[in-house]
């Protein structure tokens, strides 16, 4: 057991209340209300704690790439940030695309940037996001963030991004988390039984390859790379945890990077009590003439049921691996299973007489990259 945690990279926890510090002319706005806090991967001057606060989160980061022992990597490119009130949460996550400071800077700007106008929004509408058009609010916060980061010279470069936030306005309401996303962050819900739900399963899929994360802002062009943006809102019971993942998470629950076949994918799935999907829902894709057994032959020819075999999958571990009920015990667990799965690839890299790591997902498993999470919970001492 030693030994396999010391295979772990180091699990970074974010900031804290009393490790934010003044950064001079950053989030002015955004600390106005005497009642919000603003925790996480972004400098802002020292809020005030949200009393008594509606939630418990919690962010962990690691460096994917490596065992500690190296600086490969670094710095990690994935930020994340949230907005705390006593009955809402405004939550960020970005992964900032390819390496390199530029990469770090792009995913910390947007989500500065993008809090700071959902927060202005919401105040100057108290609370009314509930009847507005908002695929066209969101709309205008990741233009808005990109012409941001668009006009900044100082080295930005690209990020995906997902933005939301969390409402518990009272006991007779069920909570809800309405959010955007462009690019590949994901959203899932471990609900209080144990199973979980994607809530990102149904937003569109545009990968033309691995390394296309279907949408960015930053260093792109004139405008935005919306190709994948969505809006969705979700309702959430009290005893849910909110989970909000880069793909450095989800992509290590990838059968297809963990060296499984399609086949053995569905076995995975139906252990859990899935039913495998109607084939006639999904037309042509499903005949007797052309049953294809790989990755490849699933992506170029039936995507539908590519994306469902590795939505359900990732399901069906998470729900293996978050037996606990904590936030602190959920993040942990979750967050070293997806890290335990690349502990072969890492210890490859740390030989300086290797090359590049073998594609061969059998023997070298999962993805490295930079991995992180953010994940909330509903206290119990609500108003």
């Amino acid at each position: 057991m030693a030994a396999y945690e010391d295979s772990l990279p180091k699990l970074e926890t974010g900031l804290d209340a009393n490790q934010v510090k003044a950064t001079e002319n950053e989030n002015t706005q955004l600390l106005q209300q005497d009642n919000a806090a603003v925790y996480g991967g972004v400098n802002v001057k020292e809020p005030l704690k949200a009393e008594p606060s509606a939630f418990k989160i919690k962010g962990l980061t690691a460096n994917g790439y490596s065992n500690g022992n190296g600086e490969f990597g670094t710095p990690i490119a994935d930020q994340f940030g949230w907005v705390e009130y006593d009955d809402r949460v405004i939550l960020a996550l970005a992964d900032g695309c390819s390496l390199g400071p530029s990469a770090s800077k792009a995913a910390k700007f947007a989500v500065r940037e993008s809090m700071v106008l959902l927060n202005n929004y919401m105040l100057e509408r108290e609370l009314s996001l509930k009847g507005e058009d908002l695929h066209s609010v969101f709309s205008d916060i990741m233009h808005e963030t990109h012409k941001k980061m668009s006009d900044h010279t100082n080295g930005v470069g690209s990020t995906t991004l997902l933005l939301g936030v969390l409402f518990i306005r009272s006991e007779k309401d069920a909570p809800q988390f309405v959010f955007a996303s462009v690019g590949d962050c994901k959203a899932y819900v471990r609900q209080g039984d144990g199973s979980v739900r994607d809530l990102t399963a149904a937003f569109p899929v545009v990968r033309t390859k691995a390394t296309d994360p279907g949408g960015r802002l930053g260093d792109v062009s004139k405008d935005p790379d919306m190709r994948n943006f969505a809006v969705s809102r979700a309702v959430l019971r009290l005893d849910d945890t909110l989970l909000l993942c880069t793909d450095g998470v989800y992509d290590n629950l990838d059968p297809e990077y963990l060296g499984l076949s399609p086949d053995d994918a569905l076995i995975k799935i139906k252990e859990h009590g899935y039913n495998e999907p109607n084939p006639n829902s999904w037309g042509h894709w499903f005949n007797d003439f052309f049953q294809p057994k790989t990755w490849n032959e699933l992506r170029m020819n039936r995507m539908e049921y590519f994306a469902w075999l590795k939505s359900e999958y990732a399901r069906a571990i998470m729900e293996e691996c978050l037996q606990g009920d904590s936030i602190h015990q959920l993040s942990y667990d979750l967050m070293k299973h997806v890290l335990g799965a690349t502990v072969a690839s890492r210890e490859w890299l740390s030989d300086p007489n290797n090359g590049r790591i073998p594609e061969d997902y059998v023997k070298f498993p999962g993805k490295l990259d930079h991995t992180t999470m953010l994940a909330c919970q509903f206290t119990q001492d609500k108003k």
